[in-house]
């Protein structure tokens, strides 16, 4: 069934590459719309892999109640960080994206790049985190936290904390050189840049293996 999900999620890399032309409105909402089906079918895989009690079905972003949802979004909230400090070291303006629609206050740029590292920096770790049973699950971590509060432990928070950071210095190759995630991160904020000072050339995201 994994290897299933896996096969419908690598079947979007056609749509995206069936993409043709500039970034106009219309082939905007295409890719946005590729990768909302691409990302339902994603997260339907994380939940197979994740511990029954944990109880994940979807992915939720604001108002989230279970664990593995908070877990995420305070995981994601330390790789902003991580790719804000990369873009505005390339020297480029955090609020010019590409795919996520400009608006006023919004890092637009910060959001398009993020996506690149999510999965292997956050959801990687995490779920290594949950099958594991080191999150804390209810009454498992004496904490404040836990299922249906709305927020994690102070416990919970460092240990995700502590995962995720580790995961950003952990060597990884690119470009056949072993170098800390947080490198390639900064590498690829200054790949956008010199794109973009050059006025032409391609872009080449980020990806490695589950």
């Amino acid at each position: 069934m994994l290897w299933r999900a896996a096969d419908e999620v690598g079947q979007f890399i056609g749509v995206v590459d069936g993409v043709c032309g500039g970034l106009t409105a219309r082939n905007r909402l295409e890719l946005m719309s590729a990768e909302a089906r691409a990302a339902t079918v994603y997260w339907d895989g994380v939940a197979r892999v994740l511990p029954c009690e944990f109880g994940f079905r979807n992915r939720v972003t604001r108002g989230a109640q279970d664990l593995f949802n908070m877990a995420l979004n305070y995981g994601y909230g330390i790789l902003y960080a991580q790719v804000w400090s990369a873009v505005s070291l390339a020297g480029l303006d955090p609020y010019a994206g590409f795919l996520h629609v400009d608006r006023p206050g919004r890092p637009s740029l910060v959001l398009d790049l993020i996506e690149e590292f999510r999965q292997q920096t956050v959801d990687r770790v995490l779920v290594r985190l949950s099958n594991r049973r080191q999150l804390g699950l209810e009454h498992g971590d004496g904490g404040d936290g836990g299922q249906g509060t709305g927020e994690l432990s102070k416990h919970q928070r460092e240990t995700i904390a502590a995962a995720v950071i580790d995961r950003l210095a952990e060597p990884v190759t690119y470009g056949g050189k072993k170098m800390p995630f947080k490198n390639v991160i900064a590498r690829q904020a200054r790949a956008v840049a010199r794109v973009l000072r050059e006025g032409g050339g391609t872009y080449t995201p980020f990806h490695i293996r589950w």
